[in-house]
């Protein structure tokens, strides 16, 4: 049978206990947090910046022991105007304290100014919208005798307005009889889904679809189209593609 311990025992055990403790703490606190923190190395990782305003950002890297180095601003499609898209060093990398850390921070979306189209053909309107980084979108016809046939009398946005380069301008075009002519609309940049509803939206019909590789977009994403967007056609005229693969 084990004999318990006296209390001069337990006594010490306990003052043992607390000295190893403390020991234990300095120990840490000189030696273990230092190591952590990269103290002996002086090294750190470099924090993560995105989606922070340029204030914040700073603030990370001067008190992480880092410098701020060159501020650029660049256009986004999806971050928002402000706060911080790309970083040199990447979040992560493990670099000398002091070590110069420069950010691109975002200007918001690339805006352009809708033209006047008014009295253009969709080919010329098409041609016209592309050089400013606009897509022809969805043309519609009105038959009236007040403006020259095939010609373009409104935009939606209107001339004149200020949007985001990338965006579809939709238009209205003179018919004064009805034909069975349709417009080809711009299939680029939109995927097989889209280009099928639009093709029998504008009962034209696709035939022949050829394949290229292009890493930078989505699989199926028309690259190419056989007739210019916004040329006037017969219904049912046929369209070969070019797609992303």
């Amino acid at each position: 049978m084990l004999n318990r311990p006296s209390r001069r025992d337990v006594v010490l055990i306990f003052i043992f206990t607390m000295v190893f403790l403390g020991i234990l703490g300095f120990a840490a606190d000189l030696l273990i947090i230092p190591f952590l923190e990269g103290k002996f190395f002086n090294k750190i990782a470099i924090p993560e910046l995105r989606d922070l305003d340029s204030a914040a950002a700073c603030s990370q890297l001067t008190g992480k022991g880092l410098a701020v180095g060159d501020i650029h601003r660049g256009f986004s499609m999806s971050a928002r105007s402000g706060a911080v898209m790309y970083q040199t060093p990447f979040a992560g990398q493990i670099v000398k304290k002091g070590r110069r850390v420069s950010f691109v921070l975002s200007a918001g979306q690339e805006m352009a100014t809708v033209p006047n189209l008014r009295e253009l053909s969709p080919s010329q309107a098409s041609d016209t919208l592309q050089r400013l980084g606009l897509r022809l979108g969805e043309t519609k016809e009105v038959y009236s005798q007040r403006w020259t046939p095939g010609s373009i009398i409104h935009s939606n946005p209107a001339a004149g307005d200020s949007v985001p380069r990338g965006s579809v301008v939709d238009i209205t075009i003179s018919q004064n009889s009805i034909t069975g002519k349709t417009y080809v609309p711009d299939f680029v940049n939109l995927s097989l889904e889209q280009t099928r509803e639009m093709a029998r939206k504008y009962e034209l019909a696709l035939r022949r679809t050829s394949y290229r590789t292009e890493s930078e977009l989505v699989p199926g994403t028309v690259l190419e189209q056989s007739i210019k967007a916004g040329s006037k056609v017969d219904k049912g005229t046929f369209i070969d593609l070019v797609v992303s693969q």
